[in-house]
């Protein structure tokens, strides 16, 4: 997990209701650039993960968890998606699990070699986590890097009732994740808005100095 995968994290926090409980999938910390709980004080947070170790509260399989029909506020599944062997099954398990209010971030590397933990199986554009997460009532995917092959790819989804500001809310956020990009000197980001299925808006950045910022469209 690299520093602005974690800044992502650290914004969202402070603009969206995490709401709880949280849980987070592939939990375990192989350093404490890993551990997100200083982001949630105060809030009840569920580290799981299919092995034993630091940041793991419960072994769970996201595929199948034990996890009540609409128990669970917020899901946090980041750089874990690529080792999931059925990652249709588990965006559907995610589903399962979130309150009707509920939302959950993911992300999953691009420009990555092969790596284990246990085993690698997959790259996501961000296509591809429209497509996962196809049941969700709004979803937001943007990427870090270039256009052509970013480092990572993100989403955010929420179930079935996002909150009315939320477009408020996506355009902070946007700038927010921008700006860290442009202090690390990189030339692309791009976000979509997809409410229920149809393209909303886009942001993209082609130099320091030229921002062009699309219009939010929603259909409600």
């Amino acid at each position: 997990m690299n520093r602005y995968i974690r800044h992502c994290v650290k914004q969202a926090s402070t603009i969206f209701n995490f709401g709880e409980p949280i849980v987070e999938f592939g939990s375990l910390q192989l350093s404490s650039e890993f551990d997100l709980r200083p982001f949630f004080v105060g809030k009840k947070f569920i580290g799981c993960d299919i092995f034993e170790g630091s940041g793991v509260d419960r072994i769970e399989d996201i595929h199948r968890t034990s996890f009540e029909d609409d128990s669970v506020g917020t899901v946090i599944c980041l750089e874990t998606l690529e080792h999931i062997p059925q990652p249709f099954m588990a965006a559907n398990e995610i589903y399962r699990i979130l309150h009707s209010d509920g939302f959950c971030m993911i992300s999953a590397p691009m420009r990555l070699g092969i790596h284990s933990h246990p085993s690698d199986y997959w790259r996501y554009t961000p296509k591809a986590f429209e497509t996962l997460l196809k049941d969700f009532r709004r979803v937001i995917t943007w990427y870090d890097g270039y256009a052509a092959f970013p480092d990572n790819v993100f989403a955010l989804a929420w179930k079935t009732n996002p909150p009315q500001d939320l477009d408020i809310r996506l355009e902070e956020f946007a700038k927010c994740i921008q700006s860290n990009i442009w202090r690390r000197t990189r030339k692309w980001i791009r976000a979509y808005l997809i409410p229920e299925g149809m393209r909303g808006c886009w942001w993209r950045k082609k130099k320091w100095d030229s921002f062009h910022e699309g219009t939010l469209n929603s259909k409600r």
